[in-house]
């Protein structure tokens, strides 16, 4: 059944768009004319058609030729604005023949933005949290934990620190690691991003970071997110990880120092307190926002003259979590469903759930079904009920096809690999892309120079209990076996690279290692994903490999030994 969200009216459309114009500012109206005039009759045809047939609803009701108005309701629903541009540089432009023209309108628009003074905005509702982390970096001990549970935005805030810390900077994301020493490769490529040193171990991470401090003469900041599985729970391995983390730590802030006044400041960010450090570290737990300014921070994203009658009930069921407020506003901001019906279908979902959850525990005894195994993952009833409407409201079911199948990145990915998995046009894969964006599917570092798109581990969690559901059973299959397509003929072109530049092999292998691991592990999880025959012997040699050595040092000693091999046979060959 094709699930369709109720949108505006024709005729409220016709008046939205008139009464929002002054939210527009005439330089990027100017800009949104200027560059349909760089589009031939055939090809607004063609991008109008596009946008219609992804969005659906009050995009459909838009004229043939009208690209304009389309790129109207963009700006106005949050997909284009002065800051976020990709729409018309990565969509529109690759539709157009004219793609230098276009360019040249959005470079200049760019640049004269920057001889404006914009005011940045602040994060909203955790100043005292994070002048209360930043009075503790400035103090001793040198490390502090920020923690606390899914969905808070512990990733945001650090991230903001990042920016206000008076020194030099560094943040590490080590979602997925569980090997010391791909710690020290995310450390390092974020140390020396100009890869001038190719040795990933401890030494060089320290000596690094004592040049860096040296160089900047202040307190140097680096954090480290994610890092629960090195945070130290019962089991004997999380224990091993826990100590040889701790021990890479003290390490920095005893050795990396120059002298008493330039000290290195660590920040870990996990879900649960992080163990074994209490005496050299400091602790900051992360609570829910009260609810005074999740209601002010809602209402500042539908927009101030937008009144909610059920504003007090929505931000209860968001409980103080910025992702779940982040799921509500799009719906409320876009006009997809009046708050009245948006709570409404979420108390009734609850109510599914609970029965759902009690049917389950008579018949199986203490398991949980499979209707509420996101509450693990530190979601509740209500919270779930706000993915899922999240996700039913999608514009089309395009949308709601390809957000189960980005499910499957374990990191910041591009348009490219997103456009192979989700077999489309690049250009194409931009539009939902930055759909799922505008709803907060997902996210774009705004710091980073290139753009990557990157997923909640919440929101993927979700997503991926969704793609395991029957009714996007088959989508699902389709986008794991793109996956394991494109990364099998990545690491072709990995193994390619072995006897002419092992280093350059490996990091490429390294930088993506969760993406290459899941498109291992799929062939074997997966009764109904076929693998191609020359997959298949790769697949096994990698486990083999993974099975006999446990040792990474070993098992990289083998790969060299390998990539040696296959450069004497070579030399063999040449000379006979």
């Amino acid at each position: 059944m094709t699930l369709q969200p109720k949108m505006a009216s024709l005729e409220t459309l016709g008046e939205e768009v008139s009464a929002n114009k002054e939210k527009i500012s005439p330089h990027l109206d100017e800009l949104l004319r200027a560059v349909t005039a760089e589009l031939s009759a055939e090809e607004i045809s063609s991008v109008v058609s596009s946008i219609k047939n992804t969005f659906k609803g009050n995009f459909e009701t838009q004229k043939e030729q009208d690209l304009y108005s389309c790129l109207q309701l963009f700006t106005l629903q949050g997909l284009l604005s002065e800051q976020n541009l990709t729409l018309l540089e990565r969509f529109v432009s690759g539709k157009s023949s004219k793609k230098e023209g276009i360019k040249q309108r959005i470079e200049s628009f760019k640049l004269s933005r920057q001889l404006e003074v914009t005011p940045r905005q602040e994060l909203k509702g955790r100043e005292t949290d994070l002048r209360a982390v930043m009075a503790k970096l400035a103090k001793e001990p040198p490390i502090v934990n920020l923690y606390g549970s899914g969905g808070l935005g512990k990733t945001t805030l650090g991230k903001e620190m990042c920016l206000k810390w008076p020194g030099k900077s560094i943040a590490v994301d080590l979602r997925g690691v569980t090997e010391m020493k791909d710690v020290y490769f995310h450390v390092m490529l974020e140390l020396d991003p100009q890869k001038s040193i190719i040795k990933y171990d401890e030494n060089p991470v320290v000596e690094q970071l004592r040049k860096l401090i040296k160089e900047s003469r202040c307190d140097m900041l680096l954090l480290l997110d994610s890092v629960d599985q090195f945070s130290g729970d019962h089991s004997d391995h999380a224990k091993i990880l826990n100590a040889m983390l701790i021990g890479f730590l003290k390490r920095l802030v005893d050795h990396v120092p120059i002298d008493k006044n330039l000290r290195l400041k660590v920040l870990l960010i996990s879900r649960t307190r992080f163990h074994g450090i209490d005496q050299q570290a400091q602790y900051h737990e992360l609570r829910a926002l009260e609810k005074g300014i999740s209601k002010e921070i809602l209402q500042s994203a539908i927009g101030r003259s937008t009144k909610i009658p059920q504003m007090d009930k929505l931000v209860d069921l968001c409980k103080g979590k910025p992702l779940v407020l982040d799921i509500i506003a799009p719906i409320l901001r876009q006009r997809i469903e009046t708050a009245e019906k948006l709570l409404g279908t979420i108390e009734h979902e609850i109510a599914m759930l609970e029965s759902q959850e009690k049917a389950t525990l008579s018949e199986h005894g203490t398991k949980e079904g499979e209707a509420v195994d996101s509450l693990s993952e530190g979601i509740d009833k209500e919270q779930l009920s706000c993915f899922r409407k999240m996700f039913f409201l999608l514009p089309s079911d395009t949308f709601r096809n390809s957000a189960v199948a980005i499910s499957l990145f374990r990191r910041p990915f591009s348009e490219e690999v997103a456009a192979f998995v989700l077999a489309a046009e690049s250009s194409d894969a931009v539009i939902l892309l930055e759909g799922l964006r505008s709803r907060n599917v997902l996210s774009v570092d705004p710091e980073a120079k290139n753009v990557l798109y990157d997923i909640h581990p919440l929101m993927r969690s979700f997503l991926e209990s969704v793609g395991n559901g029957p009714v996007f059973k088959e989508t699902y299959a389709k986008a794991k076996e793109s996956f394991c397509k494109f990364y099998m003929m990545k690491l072709e072109g990995i193994a390619s690279m072995l006897d002419k530049d092992y280093m350059s092999a490996f990091q490429s292998f390294d930088d993506d290692k969760l993406n290459f691991q899941l498109a291992f592990d799929l062939p074997f999880k997966s009764d109904y994903l076929h693998v191609a025959k020359e997959y298949q012997e790769k697949i096994m040699n990698c486990y083999l490999v993974e099975a006999m050595v446990e040792d990474s040092t070993q098992r990289r000693k083998i790969f060299k030994s390998w990539a040696e091999a296959v450069e004497e046979d070579g030399k063999e060959g040449r000379d006979n």
